[in-house]
């Protein structure tokens, strides 16, 4: 198997359930790494929120972040590929979602802006009490979101909503089946995810490996949820987490451990060691 460069998810995926990356998967990925191949971040999180674990697993490869919103230089910052939401759409997304009392946050440059400190930002304000100064995410709670993206002056990469009555999200998501300059994906049961129209992991999983001159046959994916479904279409050879939705599953070219059972780093001592 003639694999150049494999991407990870992290929830659910690379991350057990206490969001912590195992030694394990940490060992595997540093021996996979020194024969060459090139390991990459690929997640819904903010580059931020990914960046921290890029450094835990010591790769120093892109991070594609945003659900393949943007790509970004771990070395330098600099982004290899951006694709930012329309304004008029992010004044929209604001409204419905403010007028159906749901939870939302947007991200905006490296900033994750929300109205309420709950579900992420709560758990991110968490995390970042683990973390030096230089690796924690950006919280900003405001009055209104619409505003603080007028005032900031960046457009949206993505807004996450978040609420554990199923049943009602899934109300609020059929809202928006209307725009059509709008991309939706889930990377978990309790949110949805929205985006510019046209953005994917497996897109962005495209650009990067023609960034690095390596053909998709040379890929390898590693998933467990909706938001994964592109990239594990896109690489070559594709691994489904055994914790992950039954639609990735049966994409997937081999179905490896739970993530709490160290599924990455059997996946890859599996073919690539």
């Amino acid at each position: 198997m003639d694999i150049k460069l494999v991407a990870i998810d992290l929830d659910g995926t690379l991350l057990n359930t206490e969001k912590e990356i195992s030694q394990k998967n940490i060992d595997i990925i540093a021996r996979v790494m020194k024969k060459g191949i090139k390991v990459v971040i690929c997640s819904g999180r903010i580059f931020m929120g990914a960046r921290i674990y890029s450094k835990i697993i010591g790769t120093q490869e892109p991070i594609i972040a945003c659900n393949g919103a943007t790509i970004r230089s771990v070395k330098t910052g600099e982004n290899i590929h951006e694709e930012l939401m329309d304004v008029q759409d992010c004044k929209e997304v604001v409204r419905i979602l403010r007028e159906n009392n749901i939870y939302f946050h947007a991200y905006i440059g490296d900033s994750m802006v929300a109205e309420r400190l709950e579900f992420s930002t709560l758990r991110y304000s968490k995390i970042n009490e683990r973390f030096d100064e230089e690796d924690r995410v950006d919280i900003k709670i405001v009055d209104d979101v619409w505003e603080s993206i007028q005032k900031i002056g960046e457009p949206v990469t993505k807004f996450v909503i978040m609420c554990d009555d199923v049943e009602y999200l899934e109300s609020v998501r059929t809202l928006f089946g209307d725009m059509k300059t709008i991309e939706i994906a889930s990377s978990d049961k309790n949110n949805f995810e929205i985006m510019k129209n046209g953005v994917s992991k497996g897109k962005a999983l495209k650009i990067l490996a023609e960034h690095f001159g390596y053909a998709m046959d040379q890929v390898m994916a590693i998933g467990d949820n909706e938001n994964d479904i592109s990239m594990m279409k896109a690489a070559g050879f594709a691994v489904a987490m055994e914790n992950g939705w039954d639609e990735v599953k049966s994409l997937a070219d081999f179905v490896t451990l739970n993530h709490d059972q160290d599924g990455v780093a059997y996946a890859l001592e599996k073919f690539l060691l």
